[in-house]
């Protein structure tokens, strides 16, 4: 898609390329396996997206490394997608750590950490805002992404090492505080086009609306769930509702 003279999906700059959502690297490896892909994009500048392109490998490998190691019923998609990626393992391994988080029975149970330069919240809200960007067409600075809460269901510490334990009671506080917020809302399935084939057990993600915020929950490999949080426009969120 030609997106020359637009502006960036995220900061409103003149674009430069076009931003895939989710990032290519979730579905490259598929393309010789058959599942043709009709990527969604946005318009971007350099910084949101030819720059974070090793981001982008650094976190959907920090996804799959983790799930060969513990017993989980893995979809055949995420299976292939493991196969797939395991002999570059050692493209992020300078990124990408594991901590022994605390041993029980002669068994080490570790933290996956990424390196405090790999924004895992940052790059949620750029996904986020894209796939804004994808249903309004249209870039909003009213929309403040950078100022929007990201919380994860399943883990704590994205960024730091878990001898910092009173990071987790914070956080704990937070998610508990997220959850009444979330109890009872309606989710719906995402826009991404029905003759878009990529597998959902890969990726998918579903929206509620509280007020004037839209809570995004983003799916990945059918472990981890993110939502994103964010104030919208009245201009953004009537064009969502249409």
């Amino acid at each position: 898609m030609n997106f020359k003279g637009e502006k960036c999906y995220y900061c409103g700059e003149p674009s430069t390329s076009e931003e895939h959502l989710p990032p290519q690297q979730m579905f490259k490896w598929f393309q010789d396996n058959n599942i043709t892909i009709n990527y969604l994009t946005a318009p971007s500048c350099a910084e949101h997206n030819t720059k974070k392109s090793f981001f982008d490998e650094v976190i959907v490998k920090s996804m799959l490394i983790p799930l060969e190691k513990h017993d989980i019923i893995l979809n055949d998609d995420v299976k292939n997608a493991l196969d797939i990626i395991r002999p570059y393992h050692y493209k992020v391994k300078n990124k990408v750590s594991e901590k022994t988080l605390y041993r029980q029975n002669d068994v080490d149970y570790k933290l996956t950490i990424l390196d405090p330069s790999v924004d895992l919240n940052c790059w949620i809200k750029q996904l986020s805002a894209g796939l804004l960007w994808y249903k309004t067409k249209e870039y909003d600075d009213s929309n403040k992404y950078d100022n929007s809460e990201v919380f994860e269901r399943n883990s704590y510490s994205v960024n730091r090492t878990p001898q910092d334990l009173s990071v987790f009671e914070v956080e704990y506080k937070k998610k508990l505080e997220f959850k009444r917020l979330i109890k009872n809302s309606d989710w719906t399935i995402g826009w991404i086009p029905k003759d878009n084939p990529y597998p959902e057990t890969l990726y998918t993600f579903y929206y509620s609306f509280l007020g004037k915020n839209i809570f995004i929950k983003h799916r990945f490999y059918q472990q981890y769930t993110f939502y994103n949080e964010i104030e919208l426009s009245e201009k953004t969120l009537k064009d969502i509702k249409k």
